[in-house]
């Protein structure tokens, strides 16, 4: 135990993400523990900071439940930006939570929570995508459009399946 807790420190304090080095041997086990070093540039991590605004659900509620979508933005200040959500639900885009009221207010602590069932077929909806937009942003209607716009696709967003 305290020979992979030193690979782990060297690994950290070298750049590199900790997959492992070499052959270890494990006292709860007669096979040995293989494990490998791998810099960070080729590793895939999820990162903590952000300099480009992002945008994430932290929570999504399964096809057929009522509960409200939430969600979390980075590098941005919330007093200057709203948050856009549409649904795709029976072939169509429709943005919520109303037509007339399609942005969301971003909290101070950078959260947002959005309820994108506000008739019973938003239920149904089979994908959810939210969107970062600055103050006074008028989003697209999407009045039963099968595709998202264009000019959306350079606006930071996140798209969930569900």
């Amino acid at each position: 135990m305290a020979t992979i807790l030193i690979i782990t420190i060297l690994a950290a304090f070298s750049g590199c993400v900790f997959l492992g080095t070499g052959e270890l041997t494990n006292p709860d086990s007669a096979a040995p523990v293989q494990v490998q070093v791998i810099p960070k540039t080729t590793a895939t991590i999820p990162q903590t900071t952000s300099q480009n605004p992002s945008i994430i659900f932290t929570s999504v509620p399964k096809i057929g439940s009522k509960d409200i979508i939430q969600g979390r933005v980075a590098a941005v200040d919330p007093a200057d930006y709203k948050v856009v959500i549409y649904i795709y639900v029976d072939g169509w885009w429709g943005p919520k939570p109303l037509w007339d009221q399609p942005l969301t207010t971003i909290k101070s602590d950078s959260t947002w929570s959005c309820n994108i069932v506000t008739t019973p077929t938003d239920a149904l909806a089979t994908k959810v995508v939210a969107y970062i937009v600055p103050n006074g942003y008028a989003p697209p209607q999407l009045n039963g459009q099968q595709e998202l716009p264009a000019e959306m696709a350079m606006i930071p967003h996140t798209m969930v399946t569900r």
